[in-house]
């Protein structure tokens, strides 16, 4: 169904032939096995017999690789499963030269190899644990090494928990190691196109409900068995954090000195445990999009739609600075399914607050943005320029269209600065090369994720019908299918290559091995030569910008570290090495907890607007948000060098003036 589906309504269908195969095949493997730690080198060849087989199969309806996987998967379980019980009984020495290699995509080559590779995984997850958690107090080296050992049969137990779940969790491992295969298969057309069991769908669902107090997200099981944020509710808790985006992992929740470790627990427990009415705040541990782990504290709320859920401050120093976060570009539909009030009528309504506050300058931070509604984005591209073409978008069989700005005139006309990162994708490069083509906005950052394709959720049997619209039934599955692409609005392609800043700013995560270009499937970069009208504004000063910029970060000390690891990381490699030994993981440990470090102190200070002060006196829960927020903004070191560029931007206008 997912091929006949996709064949028929996927933006750029593949050929279902020995290259999907072995697409499907290495993605498969990548799904059931990401990190080479139950598979050994027979067993994979064993399986690769079927590598360029699997496109017939799949074409005759065939489920012999599948069951064979099934069989080959469950038996290494088991066998690991023995392995991590025979761990119990042994003390590791934290205090001998080792290390643990990460090779990625590796299969290792024998049992002993990978009962070495299990040894060596259970010390790093210890030490990380460990190192992550450890107090200020100074312990002598007993009760150091007694720590350790208690951490091991956490983390073997966890392990173990894991195990069990792929066997029983969900209609067993048959079911588990059918949903893999079926991911790879959607994957093999693009690496947005998704298979969705039901069970997933309504997990996604019924992670919130609208009636009972919330946190504000929706959650689901990854490809890696995770508990992984997959929607944040605009206005919600988690979104008014600043802190959360979709993407995020879930290790741990804790509430009333219960500690759930979402490690080792199905996805029905996990909501079950978030949405007791027992719990009205909890204590969470997750992990980001760039590996980073982070700890925060939330309130749950009656989760309303709120007139006013973007959240926007004032940086006063030397000029005053609006600046408004967007980790999605959401929208709201009514009961016809007409968009009203998504983030740019939000944004519109904070920019109109923000120019009676005085503002010289805006920043919109875009970072950890992977997209949303695009028309939401056209919308918020238009409340910049007064109009004009903003993007060409193209469907399957379908004339290039251009996409134009629907409204004449603009609501700010100011300068403009855009943070971007690795993680911005989709809607948010959309608006950022629209801002960048324009000469309306100074883009600031690294370069941006690289896709530049649409999707939309259509029932797995939608081939059965003439078109989309006339679907009936209930459907067995979802496909999340690429429907479409979109270009700049000169025609050129973002796909693979991304948005590239104006002004590069030092991130560790600044690199080719993360992004659209890193995915086997991805679908080519191609150009359009649609014609389209648009009039750029006059040239920015981007030049001297960059100058005064790097002048200052060879300067500035919160950058060596971060400008140290891009030039020379882990991200950059096949391959590399982490110490084990106890004082050389706690060095390695403590340089990669510098990377994007935050400062005591920057040149401006964080404010309310006016307008936030008479709200937060009215609900102390949305004070503390803020708080939050404004602690956050205040010693974020890119915050601070896109204020200091927009108050060059300022200097440099007033001059030419």
């Amino acid at each position: 169904m997912i091929v006949k589906t996709a064949e028929k309504y996927h933006y750029q269908p593949r050929a279902v032939d020995n290259d999907f195969s072995e697409l499907v095949f290495s993605g498969f493997i990548t799904l059931l096995d990401p990190y080479g730690l139950y598979l050994s080198k027979s067993e994979l060849e064993e399986l690769e017999e079927a590598k360029y087989s699997i496109d017939d199969e799949i074409l005759n309806q065939s489920c012999f690789f599948l069951k064979k996987a099934t069989d080959v998967f469950r038996n290494k379980l088991l066998s690991i499963d023995s392995l991590l019980t025979s761990f119990e009984t042994r003390d590791f020495d934290y205090n001998i030269d080792d290390s643990i290699t990460i090779i990625n995509g590796s299969v290792l080559h024998s049992d002993n190899q990978r009962m070495n590779q299990w040894e060596k995984m259970i010390k790093l997850q210890v030490l990380s644990s460990y190192f992550s958690n450890v107090d200020s107090v100074e312990k002598s080296q007993d009760e150091i090494v007694e720590l350790l050992h208690d951490l091991e049969k956490v983390q073997i137990r966890r392990e173990q928990h894991r195990i069990e779940s792929k066997i029983l969790d969900n209609g067993g491992l048959e079911e588990y190691v059918g949903s893999c295969f079926l991911k790879a298969v959607a994957m093999a057309f693009d690496p947005h196109t998704l298979y969705l069991t039901q069970a997933e769908e309504q997990a996604f669902i019924g992670s919130l409900s609208k009636e009972t107090k919330s946190f504000g997200f929706y959650v689901s099981k990854n490809d890696f068995g995770e508990i992984e944020i997959v929607k944040i509710i605009p206005g919600s808790p988690s979104w008014k954090s600043n802190a959360l985006n979709v993407g995020d992992v879930i290790l741990k929740v804790g509430a009333f000195e219960i500690e759930k470790d979402f490690d080792c627990i199905g996805i029905k427990e996990a909501l079950d445990f978030l949405a007791s009415e027992e719990i009205e705040r909890a204590e969470f541990l997750v992990r980001k999009k760039n590996g980073k782990e982070l700890e925060l504290s939330l309130q749950k709320e009656k989760i309303d739609v709120q007139e006013n859920i973007i959240q926007s401050f004032l940086l006063e120093g030397k000029a005053k600075t609006g600046y408004i976060y967007l980790p999605s570009f959401y929208s709201q539909s009514d009961e016809n399914n007409f968009s009203y009030k998504g983030c740019a009528n939000d944004v519109a309504k904070e920019l109109v607050r923000l120019k009676r506050e005085g503002i010289s300058g805006l920043i919109v931070d875009l970072r950890d943005n992977g997209g949303g509604s695009m028309l939401e984005a056209i919308l918020l591209s238009g409340l910049f320029i007064d109009y004009g073409a903003l993007s060409i978008s193209q469907s399957r069989g379908v004339e290039p269209l251009s996409i134009k700005d629907m409204n004449r005139g603009t609501i700010y006309g100011g300068p403009l600065i855009i943070l971007i990162n690795t993680f911005s994708a989709s809607a948010s490069e959309l608006f950022a090369a629209a801002m960048q083509d324009y000469n309306r906005a100074v883009i600031v950052g690294t370069k941006s994720f690289g896709k530049s394709s649409m999707q939309e959720i259509v029932p797995i049997d939608a081939y059965r019908f003439n078109n989309l619209e006339t679907y009936k039934g209930v459907p067995r599955g979802y496909l999340k299918l690429t429907r479409g692409v979109f270009y700049r609005v000169s025609g050129k392609s973002l796909q693979e290559e991304g948005v590239i800043p104006d002004i590069k700013i030092p991130s560790v995560y600044q690199n080719d091995q993360v992004g659209e270009c890193t995915y086997p499937s991805a679908l080519a970069p191609l150009s359009t030569d649609k014609k389209t009208y648009y009039y750029p504004l006059k040239d920015l000063p981007i030049k001297t910008l960059n100058d005064l910029s790097k002048a200052r970060l060879m300067n500035d000390s919160a950058f060596i570290v971060p400008n140290k690891l891009s030039k020379n990381n882990i991200w950059n490699q096949r391959d590399y090495s982490i110490p084990l030994k106890l004082e050389a993981f706690k060095q390695y440990f403590q340089a990669m907890g510098s990377v994007d470090p935050l400062k005591e102190e920057l040149s401006f200070s964080v404010k309310y607007p006016s307008y936030i002060e008479s709200i937060n006196e009215q609900f102390e829960s949305y004070n503390d948000v803020n708080e939050g927020s404004m602690s956050r903004i205040k010693r974020d070191i890119y915050i601070g060098e896109a204020y200091s560029i927009i108050n060059d931007l300022i200097d440099l206008n007033r001059k030419t003036e």
